[in-house]
């Protein structure tokens, strides 16, 4: 008996539930004879923990078997067992194989009920697959052959002599890690979701299930993953795994079999491919005519056997093509094959013939329909597709032609809407781009009248009627529009017109033709429906032409792609802007929630906006403006019209859905609010605050206060009757409280650290709550007891959210990922990735199975539960520079961004939406010694050097991904360090912008940084409580000072380099020795956090911060501490030190600077010019400027001695100088945003 052979037996005697992975890592080891030590090491488990897990499992083995199990006795008692059992296993091990539902995953599977012939093709691949064993097998031929038919009869005949069947259609192929992920998923019964996205990580552990169950995976249409215009066999960009795939699938022995289908042979197959090898390739030819006929019969036309025989060989057997040719028989000969034969002008010698053959036949209607589903690439329903068709057509009328196109075999028709065959849309596709073709460059084909021709190019129709790209659509469709539509006619133009220039001139005269056509002679436009606007735009994109300066007035710009677009000084004054893509300006996104109807979503970001999509396209309604701090929270009211938002700025605000206005502020408190929700019958609003309390509102005014916690209240929550309040707690516990008495009720203490979320369960029974101990807990709300603890994060718990449905609790963490718990078996069944900062938010749609997550990567995901992947990309502009193509190439588009909004769909796990935002803020700037050069770093990931003279950007330092929190100069201005939100530090040289070193071992961010004044070390303060000292030559840290209990906040040295300050969020601040890690001082005692520290020049012993809106000066040598008379109206974030030793400046909130001496308290003056939060000043060397960075995105120089600006230092915005007077189809909010970004409106 083999392991393997006793865990199924095993798992065939319990009744309730399968063995975990852990218990049967537990199992196979002690069968194998190893120790429970050598197990922990083996799984990475602590050893005790393995010794509690094996003690249950012995247990409960005890209970099912009816005899004592030990680890001494469970291989005796196991085989004792089996030999009493043997009819049991005879009878249910060998049906393992038969239980379909659990072990066959079919995919999105053809109908093969009506199946023909293949009987001599079936037999060999049986033989191959099951007799001899094969690992891979490739089923080959072109298109329409019956590829995809064959290889799901085999799966079906074969189903039974294997543990599991997995058939995948690789149409809009998933990557290769994504796909993988899925089957894993599937073949270890969903116990597992893999934690990597390594391709080859993820074929090892593939390989691992391959070799110990017998499996069965067909994978369809192999050529999607295949590079098109290359060598044969050739990848596409991020789809090389399936090359590995194949390849190790091949060569290392297993108990499996991969079946794929494909038009080409890949590499792989044929350098493994052999007759007696385990690997084999079957080249699919047409049907026999016996076969041929049974096709024809069903499609109810009779043959004559020479007939017959002559229809066969004309069309090679396909039986896409007889199945098409079959219809046009009946209906245009009288089921006549002869008389279909005797017509010269229906003679042809391949399917694209004989489908342009029967689409010449079709009506107006149905050649755009037909166009229409082509250029969707996907099922579409006729809702939506009636939407694309412009001008608008009758609804019967569609309905009409879809059915005419039905019967014409040209359209499939499923659940999920109305397609094409993949030949029927291969031809319709290569006919749309050769029509736009001919329209740009005034070329016809042979065989068409000249005069004719050329006076339908003139008309552009195709270019005018046709989108080349749908923005809109869910973001792998849209790739596979430019993959297979805009990108091969991009390639044609540029092979008859010899460079992207050339083809951009055409484009522009296309232009000029297509504004003529579309403006009456008053200036007026004729209409708003052409797509021809918006596919120039979309083409000259592509190719990575400069769109700067270029007039598109008075056209119509439907379904324009532009989040990733820069426009400078673009014209798109009196435009029609009509489901166009743009760049959206959002912050770090705290709190996201739905309207009780699923339509809207709003979230609230840390620029202090909420903002408002539709759901069903992602379209942005408004923006809602007043705070002044972050939004932590934001709930509708159950009606959908009301919105309340909660933030930092000491504010509850209600605003009217509709309109954006704001209808009340609610007052009447102290400090921060943390949290707001309204109860089940809207009447009542409760709020969460800093000041320890909960507060219940109603019509605007206080009726309650809520005391007990003894710590800033971060949550609040109403359970679905409304009669109950949580509230969670930094205190570390949940207390629950009657709405009606405001009595507490329930004190839940278990967590032992900050709650940072509740929900309740729909029916009310159940509380869960999120954890800074990294756990989430549920609750029994009757008896207060903790029922059951999540574990699995590695990070604080931000967020929890239930399924509508009861069946699925979300955890948004700290780690970058969501979790998925089944409520019933209490296990995490899918890890979600794709955020890069803490998830801080999520919440379930109310209706389907949506989740939405918000994260501080200016992301909002939307995901389908069952499959955990994104279905839909409506993506923003992050301000990275774009690079230059050669004329040959053109650009992919896949510029990588992490300021996000994300939207996926739970059905199907697809990307559908990322709605990401443009954000610049300039965090951190400094001077090089010599006055010469500023550096500036901010959100948009790039460093920036300038010239301090000129204004002009000298280098732009590219390699981190997402903040970069802080930038500084070596003392000797040789060297520039940066720390980053991708928990790197970088060290650049100066003079030729190539970064020296990465150091990217932190396990948190590094959020400050500071050389020594003799340029021999760096210091970095982490979020991790540590404070590094390296080593400048080797990067190797010597040092680590342990003490405070918060992420570090700033840090300097003293001007011997003998002391480093530090600040943290625990609200001290500490002196340190360097030379032995020491904490010498420390300074605790302050109301709150202080937000930058340094040391006085030529005074060392005193230092200087800011906290809240005050100034403090630190004797170190008396300990003493003296507020400085200078207050800021908010918020200082940042002061800095003249090298004279006597002006300070300090700045925040309040976007102004402040100059003063310390010494006498007298203010010198007041530097006004920023628009927004000020993030760091400082002083050049001979301390005559200054320069200060902003959330306004400009980095400002300033005159000591005067006050006056000499300087503003700033990239252009992504859309700075776009003109969009009287440019209509943008809502309110859309057009706010643009001119945030940099749009102007001038007539």
């Amino acid at each position: 008996m083999t392991a393997d052979e006793a865990v199924t037996f095993i798992e065939l005697s319990l009744e309730e539930r399968s063995l975990t992975r852990v218990e049967q890592a537990v199992f196979l080891g002690v069968w194998q004879g190893l120790s429970y030590s050598e197990i922990a090491k083996q799984t990475g488990y602590d050893a005790g923990y393995i010794k509690l897990v094996s003690h249950k499992l012995w247990h409960l083995l005890t209970e099912t078997f009816g005899e004592k199990v030990t680890k001494s006795t469970v291989q005796n008692v196991v085989r004792r067992q089996m030999q009493g059992k043997k009819a049991l296993l005879s009878n249910t091990i060998p049906n393992l194989n038969n239980q379909t539902g659990s072990h066959q995953d079919w995919g999105e599977v053809v109908d093969v009920t009506f199946f023909y012939g293949r009987t001599p093709e079936l037999t060999t691949l049986e033989q191959w697959v099951d007799h001899d064993r094969c690992r891979l097998v490739a089923i080959l031929g072109m298109g329409g052959l019956g590829k995809t038919t064959l290889s799901v009869k085999l799966a079906q005949q074969l189903q039974g002599k294997f543990d599991f069947v997995v058939w995948r259609s690789l149409n809009n192929a998933k990557t290769p890690s994504e796909m993988l992920a899925t089957i894993i998923h599937f073949l270890s019964q969903q116990r597992e979701t893999p934690d990597t996205s390594d391709p080859n990580a993820l074929i090892s552990r593939l390989l691992e299930y391959l070799q110990r169950y017998r499996c069965l995976l067909v994978l369809d249409n192999f050529e999607s993953v295949l590079k098109d215009e290359a060598q044969t066999g050739a990848y596409r960009k991020d789809y090389e795994g399936y090359g590995a795939l194949l390849r190790r699938v091949g060569e290392v022995s297993h108990r499996s079999c991969l079946v794929i289908t494909s038009r080409e042979m890949p590499e792989e197959v044929a350098t493994l491919e052999g007759d007696i090898l385990p690997v084999r390739a079957l080249q699919l030819h047409g049907l026999d005519e016996p076969s041929a006929e049974r096709v024809l019969e069903a499609k109810g036309i009779r043959a004559m056997s020479s007939d017959l025989h002559r229809l066969v060989q004309w069309y090679r057997g396909n039986p896409l093509a007889l199945k098409i040719a079959a219809t046009s028989i009946k209906d245009l000969y009288s089921g006549s094959i002869h008389r279909f034969l005797e017509q010269k002008s229906i003679i042809f010698s391949g399917i694209s013939n004989l489908i342009e053959q029967q689409y010449q036949r079709l009506t107006a209607h149905e050649k755009q329909i037909m166009l229409w589903l082509a250029i969707n690439r996907e099922p579409v329903q006729p809702n939506e597709l009636r939407s694309d068709i412009v001008p608008t057509i009758e609804q019967n009328y569609l309905m009409m032609s879809l059915r005419s196109l039905k019967r014409r075999s040209l359209v499939e028709h499923t659940a999920a809407g109305f397609t094409q065959q993949p030949v029927v849309m291969e031809f319709v596709t290569n006919l749309l781009i050769e029509q736009i073709y001919q329209e740009i460059t005034q070329e016809h084909p042979l065989g068409i009248l000249p005069s004719i021709q050329s006076k339908l190019n003139r008309q552009l129709f195709y270019l005018r009627h046709y989108a080349l790209i749908k923005a809109t659509s869910k973001d792998y469709v849209r790739q596979s529009q430019i993959r297979l539509i805009l990108e091969p006619l991009a390639t044609k133009l540029l092979g008859r017109l010899g460079s992207r220039q050339m083809v951009a001139k055409e484009l522009l005269q296309t232009l000029s033709e297509l504004r003529r056509r579309e403006l009456r002679p008053e200036g007026e436009m004729k209409s708003t429906f052409g797509y021809g606007g918006g596919n120039i735009i979309n083409l000259l994109c592509h190719l990575g032409i400069d769109l700067t300066g270029i007039d598109f007035s008075y056209l119509a710009i439907r379904q324009a792609y532009l989040s990733e677009v820069k426009l400078h000084r673009v014209n798109f004054s009196k435009t029609a802007l009509l489901k166009s893509v743009f760049a959206e300006v959002i912050g770090g996104v705290l709190s996201v929630a739905f309207s009780a109807d699923g339509k809207l979503l709003a979230i609230g970001d840390t620029k202090g906006d909420i903002h408002l999509w539709r759901v069903s396209d992602g379209k942005p309604l408004l923006t809602y403006k007043g705070h002044k701090g972050w939004v932590v929270s934001v709930s509708f009211n159950p009606a959908g019209t009301v919105l309340a938002s909660s933030s930092i700025d000491q504010s509850i605000k209600l605003w009217d859905v509709s309109t954006g206005d704001c209808l009340n502020t609610l007052q009447g408190y102290i400090g921060a609010v943390m949290s707001a929700a309204f109860s089940p019958d809207g009447t009542i609003l409760a709020s969460g605050h800093a000041d320890r309390t909960v507060r219940l509102w109603r019509s605007g005014q206080c009726f309650q206060v809520l005391q007990g916690h003894e710590d800033i209240v971060e949550a609040v929550a109403f359970s679905p009757k409304g009669h109950l309040l949580a509230s969670g707690s930094d205190d570390g516990t949940v207390r629950l409280w009657n709405v009606d008495t405001g009595e507490c009720i329930q004190l839940l203490e278990g967590h032992q650290d900050i709650i940072w979320s509740l929900d309740f369960s729909h029916n009310g029974n159940v509380l869960a709550s999120g954890s800074e101990d990294k756990t989430t807990k549920l609750w029994n709300v009757e008896t207060g007891n903790c029922v059951k603890t999540f574990t699995g994060h590695t990070h604080t718990v931000f967020a929890v959210s239930f399924s509508h449905d009861g069946s699925t609790l979300a955890t948004g963490s700290g780690d970058r990922t969501i979790r998925l718990w089944d409520l019933k078996t209490a296990q995490c069944f899918k890890t979600l990735t794709g955020h890069n900062h803490w998830v801080r938010s999520v919440a379930f749609h109310p209706e389907r199975l949506i989740l939405a997550s918000s994260s501080g990567d200016e992301m909002v995901k939307l995901w389908e539960i069952d499959t955990g992947f994104c279905i839909r990309t409506f993506q923003g502009h992050t301000g990275r520079s774009w690079s230059d193509l050669s004329d040959s190439q053109t650009s992919s588009g896949n510029n990588s961004n992490e300021h996000l909004l994300n939207l996926w769909e739970v059905t199907s796990g697809q990307q559908f939406r990322i709605l990401q935002g443009y954000t610049n803020a300039v965090r951190s700037v400094a001077f090089n010694l010599e006055q010469t050069i500023l550096a500036s770093g901010g959100d948009d990931s790039i460093i920036r050097l300038w010239d301090i003279q000129s204004g002009e950007r000298i280098r732009s330092l590219q390699g981190h991904a997402g903040h970069v929190w802080q930038v500084a100069f070596s003392p000797s201005g040789t060297l520039l360090a940066s720390c980053a939100e991708d928990c790197s530090i970088k060290l650049w040289d100066v003079s030729s912008g190539n970064c020296l070193a990465t150091i990217s071992e932190h396990p948190d961010l590094v959020r400050t940084l500071v050389f020594s004044n003799d340029s021999q070390l760096l210091a970095t303060g982490e979020t991790s409580k540590v404070i590094k000292l390296r080593d400048i030559v080797t990067g190797k840290c010597f040092r680590v000072l342990q003490g405070h209990t918060a992420a570090i906040l700033a840090i300097a040295f003293s001007p011997d380099d003998r002391y480093i300050i530090s600040s943290s969020r625990d609200k001290t601040v500490r002196l340190w020795d360097t030379q032995t890690g020491e904490c010498l001082q420390t300074l605790d005692y302050l109301s709150s956090i202080v937000s930058k520290v340094s040391f006085m020049p030529l005074q060392p012993h005193i230092v200087i911060g800011c906290s809240g809106k005050k100034i403090y000066r630190w004797n170190t040598k008396n300990g003493e501490v003296y507020p400085e008379p200078i207050e800021h109206h908010s918020n200082v974030l940042t002061i800095a030190a003249a090298p004279n030793g006597i002006c300070l400046a300090s700045a925040g909130e309040d976007t102004q600077i402040s100059l003063w001496n310390w010494q006498n308290g007298d203010f010198i003056s007041s530097l006004v010019g920023h628009t927004d939060t000020i993030y760091d000043v400082t002083f050049s060397a001979d301390g005559n400027l200054l320069a200060s960075s902003s959330r306004d995105e400009t980095v400002k120089l300033w005159d000591i001695k005067t006050g006056q600006k000499i300087r503003t230092y700033r990239e252009p915005r992504p859309y700075e100088g776009l003109n969009i007077y009287e440019a209509s189809g943008l809502t309110p909010a859309q057009k706010a945003k643009l001119i945030a970004l940099g749009a102007i409106e001038e007539n």
